[in-house]
């Protein structure tokens, strides 16, 4: 019996260690709320993140994305999408920097490191046909129980 409940409090501690974070690549889980599976709450208040991004898209074309901190601070682990004013996802991503990946059926950017960064840039492709204005999401985690959900660029138009 004993041998049976130390094997169990073995699993239990294996399983719920390995699902603890994710420091390697955001879960794809987290696509749609965008936030991390792990416990806490996000931060409330101005975010020491921010996202540069176009001011105007044109359909179908490739845009530079950019997540930067602000001070001394930094970030391990980042979710990026571009909504709609619905909130569906618009365009895809194309990871071009070391430590990041697509997920999220390429609607997302996120991180496979959870190495500290100050910045970090992605391109965006712009749905091939315009969807109206769009906003940049960002969700950043700067510790196991530090994050920041729901950061946005400024509004993107569609050109002409």
């Amino acid at each position: 019996m004993r041998r049976w409940l130390a094997g169990l409090l073995v699993a239990v501690f294996c399983v719920s260690w390995g699902t603890e974070g994710f420091p390697q690549i955001a879960p794809k889980q987290a696509c749609w709320t965008m936030r991390p599976l792990h416990s806490g709450s996000p931060q409330r208040g101005t975010a020491p993140f921010r996202i540069v991004a176009p001011t105007t898209y044109s359909p179908g074309q490739e845009y530079e994305v950019t997540l930067n901190a602000t001070g001394s601070r930094r970030f391990k682990g980042f979710l990026l999408q571009a909504r709609t004013s619905r909130q569906d996802a618009a365009g895809t991503f194309r990871a071009t920097q070391q430590g990041t990946q697509v997920q999220c059926d390429n609607e997302a950017l996120t991180h496979n490191s959870a190495q500290e960064k100050t910045h970090i840039k992605g391109m965006w492709r712009a749905p091939a046909t315009a969807v109206g204005a769009i906003v940049f999401k960002a969700t950043f985690v700067e510790s196991y129980s530090t994050y920041w959900v729901g950061v946005t660029s400024a509004q993107v138009s569609p050109s002409g």
